[in-house]
């Protein structure tokens, strides 16, 4: 396997190779700890809660990187060790030339030690990055909605006499995600449809109930993306 460090996660593995020693015994602690999410993004909000003593900010890098690695790893083939896998991250990391990812034998050490460790928590960053991977595997994902509702006049024949008439038209835009790219579609739609829309979601929100009392009684938890606050 042939790795190469984005900027992005390059930034955030020098994030976590410049964290102090308490900075890193309380990253590792609360990551232990935590429970999986839905999204990275949630899962680093929970930790953020939990460090203080680190940014946010840094907090959501370090994790959404660490998710990425996570995932590249899984679907890996060969499925390589563990430590070999880290071994290859952090050898990759000192070859793409980001300047504080350069590091002595010692610290190199110390940095895959972390890693490697980091990388072992199955329950959280594990089931976090196989969750998300697991919702991914579509290949639309829904991204934002918008209703634009209009009154459209009807013309008689001779239309210098003024509309005869109106009608209500909705449009719904739907946004998405494929692959990499963010596009749109709309779909004209008058009330009744609008009505058989939200019936639909009703339901929808109904099954969503009996299907979290399915998996309660499987004792399995339900990851779901958390609200705003």
């Amino acid at each position: 396997m042939s790795l190469r460090v984005p900027k992005r996660h390059g930034d955030a593995l020098a994030l976590l190779l410049k964290l102090s020693p308490r900075e890193t015994d309380a990253l590792v602690s609360a990551l232990e700890k935590a429970p999986s999410a839905l999204l990275p993004e949630d899962l680093a909000a929970r930790l953020a809660r939990d460090v203080s003593i680190i940014s946010p900010d840094s907090v959501s890098k370090i994790v959404k990187m660490l998710a990425s690695l996570y995932r590249v790893r899984e679907q890996d083939l060969d499925r390589v060790p563990l430590r070999a896998f880290v071994e290859e991250v952090v050898g990759a990391a000192a070859d793409s030339g980001h300047p504080e990812l350069k590091s002595n034998e010692q610290e190199r050490k110390r940095f895959q030690s972390l890693l490697e460790r980091l990388l072992s928590f199955d329950q959280s960053i594990g089931m976090t990055a196989k969750a998300l991977g697991v919702m991914r595997e579509n290949a639309h994902l829904y991204c934002t909605g918008r209703i634009i509702s209009d009154l459209r006049p009807v013309f008689k024949a001779e239309v210098t006499a003024g509309p005869a008439a109106a009608i209500i038209v909705h449009s719904l835009r739907i946004t998405y995600h494929e692959a990499d790219d963010m596009k749109e579609f709309f779909v004209a739609m008058d009330s009744l449809d609008v009505e058989e829309l939200r019936a639909l979601c009703d339901r929808a929100l109904l099954k969503t109930n009996s299907l979290k009392q399915i998996a309660k009684k499987s004792d399995l938890p339900v990851l779901e993306v958390e609200s705003e606050p």
